[in-house]
């Protein structure tokens, strides 16, 4: 809507103490202040306008409009990058996969949901991988992005498969970056394979042969 003209809105019985429209912004914990000629509400967005005794306001179809910002509680989104690593293997050439990523949002849940991602394979005849493995309506899937909801209490397992094609001899499982990750989570790698329990992070990698 646009609020430019709310002085001019019909109004059933009595009066507004203000056209100044304001909506709350729940990322900045402060109101926002729209008043101006290109100032406008979002679709559902709600809005408070100051009444003297006003019962019933009637907006025209005049004040339709687009291209509002829409003032919400931003998700809390949080991000574990993975990356595996290859320098000493059989083509003799730095292998690297980095499309892996844990992903936990408020809107995601432990199956699948908008926010995983399915694995591609590499373009190469040669080229090293990793991928979380999950359930998409009934079928396995290799998925590079994995999400999860954040308010997670017990450590929870997530299955992953490393692979390769042309190539052999050893890699190492590192983490690449993380965001917003609270104090306390970590990582810990199992290869089931070998029975090798070990926690990684930003400087500890764990190392395998393939």
């Amino acid at each position: 809507l646009e609020v430019d003209d709310i002085a001019n809105w019909t109004l059933a019985t009595g009066s507004l103490t203000s056209s100044v429209a304001q909506v709350y912004n729940p990322e900045t914990d402060s109101y926002e202040v729209l008043n101006g000629a290109t100032d406008k509400v979002a679709s559902f967005q709600g809005f408070f306008l100051q009444n003297d005794d006003a019962t019933e306001i009637t907006i025209p179809a005049t004040a339709q409009s687009s291209g509002a910002t829409f003032y919400k509680q931003r998700d809390r989104q949080m991000v574990i990058s993975i990356k595996v690593h290859s320098t000493e293997n059989n083509g003799g050439k730095e292998f690297t996969d980095s499309a892996l990523e844990l992903f936990f949002s408020e809107s995601a849940d432990h199956g699948w949901d908008l926010w995983d991602a399915s694995k591609l394979t590499p373009l190469s005849n040669q080229y090293i991988g990793m991928a979380f493995t999950g359930d998409q309506n009934g079928k396995r899937v290799l998925k590079a992005q994995d999400s999860r909801p954040y308010n997670v209490e017990e450590p929870f397992t997530i299955p992953a498969e490393f692979f390769s094609a042309g190539l052999d001899g050893s890699a190492e499982i590192s983490i690449a970056e993380v965001s917003n990750i609270p104090e306390g989570w970590s990582v810990e790698i199992e290869d089931t394979f070998s029975g090798k329990r070990q926690l990684i992070d930003e400087r500890t990698p764990f190392r395998f042969d393939f």
